[in-house]
């Protein structure tokens, strides 16, 4: 039977496997130091993270949330959440302030949050608001005037009259609410992948005066 001759010994041989390891777990490390570092004031503010600041300072008075404006967002999340669960009280804003009378129960307790967005962008939630909801509506309040809701001739817009007494307006499209807005129309360019319903609602947060009833639907 031939000899078999046999290789020279390598250290470098035995020394492959744990330089492959120790690459390894380098390459681990700095992954999960620069997803942090992303999540960091400091990084966002020299590279731009993913997420802009949550509000701060939310307070609600007579059914109305205000909080401070955050520098860079072109928009608001508001949530909604009760015992069972988020209500359908939550929608989008432009503005820093939104009324939250609207569909919640007297006396109950609601934990509410809100989100900056920008773009794509959309921060974590801020802290958690408790609100006991009372309807600040008198007895004797009047019902607000119904909006005349009407659209733009090229349809990117929404658009009513002014209702007297009224501070904001809810805009429901296929029976949700979408935005709450202080202003007289509202954009639906990104809606037009397929035809949808819409119906606007005037709201007042004072005692003389409850929100008005939905306005006629249109479709487009």
């Amino acid at each position: 039977m031939e000899n078999v001759a046999e290789l020279p010994y390598s250290p470098r041989t035995k020394s492959v496997v744990p330089i492959f390891i120790l690459v390894a777990f380098l390459y681990l490390l700095s992954f999960v130091i620069v997803v942090g570092a992303v999540e960091t004031d400091v990084f966002r503010t020299l590279f731009g993270g993913s997420r802009v600041s949550p509000p701060t300072n939310i307070m609600a008075e007579n059914g109305i949330l205000q909080w401070n404006e955050v520098a860079d967002a072109d928009g608001y999340r508001v949530n909604v959440f009760s015992s069972g669960g988020t209500s359908g009280n939550g929608g989008t804003v432009v503005n820093n302030s939104f009324m939250i009378m609207d569909g919640l129960i007297e006396g109950a307790t609601y934990g509410i949050t809100i989100q900056s967005t920008q773009g794509s962008k959309i921060s974590v939630e801020s802290h958690v608001l408790d609100y006991v909801h009372t309807d600040p509506s008198g007895a004797n309040a009047q019902t607000l005037e119904t909006p005349h809701l009407g659209s733009t001739s090229d349809l990117n817009f929404l658009s009513w009259q002014a209702v007297p007494n009224a501070m904001l307006y809810d805009i429901y499209c296929n029976n949700e609410k979408i935005a709450q807005t202080k202003s007289l129309s509202f954009d639906i360019s990104n809606f037009k992948d397929k035809q949808y319903t819409y119906k606007v609602k005037a709201l007042s947060s004072t005692p003389n005066y409850r929100h008005s009833s939905f306005s006629d639907e249109i479709m487009i």
